[in-house]
């Protein structure tokens, strides 16, 4: 009869490996999602300051 190919403490050790894989990767994922959520804060504000200077240039060319 033919037993299994990897024990049950061999199963146990690979499945904690998978586990710590996933873990990092969703850490990775994490830090690449803050890192693209503090870029895109810093694009919005500048983004703001563009428009209020516009708006504050328009009003000074129109007089109003």
């Amino acid at each position: 009869m033919v037993r299994s190919m990897s024990s049950p403490s061999e199963k146990s050790a690979e499945r904690r490996s998978m586990g710590a894989r996933l873990a990092a990767q969703v850490s990775r994922n994490d830090e690449e999602v803050r890192d693209w959520m503090n870029g895109g804060g810093e694009l919005w504000m500048a983004g703001l300051a563009l428009a209020a200077i516009g708006w504050a240039l328009w009003r000074v060319v129109t007089g109003g």
